[in-house]
This record gives structure tokens, C-alpha cells and sequence, in this order.
């Protein structure tokens, strides 16, 4: 048995595939506003979620006796921070934890909120997994995966670049930057990958 806290995206999708290749039944709490609204016909159990309330995801899961799930998919940072956000979401109590207890003196970068959510979801038994485990068959791996070759201008591109995408994943900026001649002429933030490519 899997649980799967999902977002928006296809990795939700490769997650659920892949567990339910290994043999495993999914229960999936998608989450409000995020996740895609045919992920409930991927997996064995489906519900929705609101964004704010982990105490109700922790409820769902465990009442079908789930005690390891994966948190996977795109949440849009961007809602969080919207006026009147408290009447919106309408946090549980849980969340009140997560924001104000657990956070509490920290910042609010992704992977703080990230760890914190953690902290919290084991505090109710459930236990977060590695999200790769399940869909290592679609993950990049290291080296040229075309069949173009890739000239000394690029290789230098791309040698410039991860130095400095390194260093905005540690600051929590993004992970992603698009590189030109060694300039950097675009780098993400909370709009996401796909917005910094079409901009």
C-alpha cells in the first residue's frame, strides 16, 4: 500500500504507474486546485484535498491503513501568498502547526516547508518516501541523452550554468536557468520552469 500526495503535473502520474507496477495498491489525496482531475482514474483510491488541511490527508490515508506515502507534483507557490489567503484555504490545525509552531523562527523556503510538512505528516504515522523510487525509469541520466552532438560553446554554456543554478537551488531561488554565450538571460523563480521557457 502506497499513498500519493499529489500536485499538479505528469510525475504524480509516473508515480502511481510505477507503485501499482511494483505490486502495490495506491490511495492518492490530490490536492485541491493542483492535481489533474484524471489522476482518479490511475490509481485504486482517489480524494481531494484542500491545500490547507493535512490534517484531512493524514485521516484519508490511514483509513485505509497507509503509513508510507510520496509527496509529488507542482503546487503553484504563488496562491500562497494571495491576499486573504486564511479565508481561502481555510486552514485545520495542522496547518496552523506547520506555519506557526514548526516554521517558527525558520524561513519559508520550499525546502523548509517541505521538512516541516514532513515533521508533521509523521507525527500522524505517515511517513514520506523517496518520490523517485517509483519512477526511476523516466529520471534524466547525466551525459548527452540526443543524438546531436553539442559544440565547445555550449559545453562552456553549460559548464558556466551549473555553477550558478547550484548555488540558486541552495538559496531556494529555483532550478532552472537559461544560459546564452555565458549570460544568463533568464532564471526561475515562483512562476516555475515551464513560465521562465516562455518568457
Amino acid at each position: 500500500m502506497l499513498g500519493v500526495i499529489a500536485g499538479a503535473g505528469r510525475l504524480p502520474f509516473m508515480v502511481a504507474a510505477g507503485a501499482k507496477r511494483a505490486g502495490l495498491r495506491v490511495v492518492c489525496v490530490g490536492l485541491a486546485e493542483a492535481a489533474e482531475h484524471n489522476l482518479a482514474d490511475e490509481v485504486d483510491v482517489f480524494y481531494r484535498v484542500a491545500l490547507a488541511r493535512p490534517g484531512a490527508w493524514i485521516r484519508k490515508l490511514k483509513k485505509h491503513s497507509v503509513t508510507r506515502t510520496i509527496i509529488v507534483g507542482r503546487v503553484p507557490k504563488g496562491r500562497l501568498f494571495t491576499p486573504w489567503r486564511i479565508l481561502r484555504y481555510l486552514p485545520d490545525w495542522r496547518a496552523f502547526r506547520i506555519y506557526y509552531w514548526r516554521l517558527r523562527g525558520k524561513n519559508k523556503q520550499t525546502d523548509s516547508i517541505l521538512c516541516a510538512v514532513a515533521d508533521e505528516l509523521a507525527s500522524g504515522g505517515i511517513v514520506l518516501e523517496n518520490s523517485t523510487m517509483y519512477c526511476r525509469e523516466h529520471m534524466a541520466t547525466a551525459g548527452l541523452m540526443t543524438k546531436t552532438q553539442m559544440g565547445p560553446s555550449v559545453k562552456d554554456d553549460i559548464a558556466f550554468g551549473w555553477e550558478i543554478v547550484k548555488k540558486l537551488g541552495e538559496l531556494d531561488i529555483g532550478q532552472a536557468i537559461a544560459v546564452k554565450e555565458k549570460e544568463v538571460i533568464a532564471v526561475e523563480a515562483i512562476e516555475g520552469t515551464a513560465e521562465m521557457i516562455v518568457l
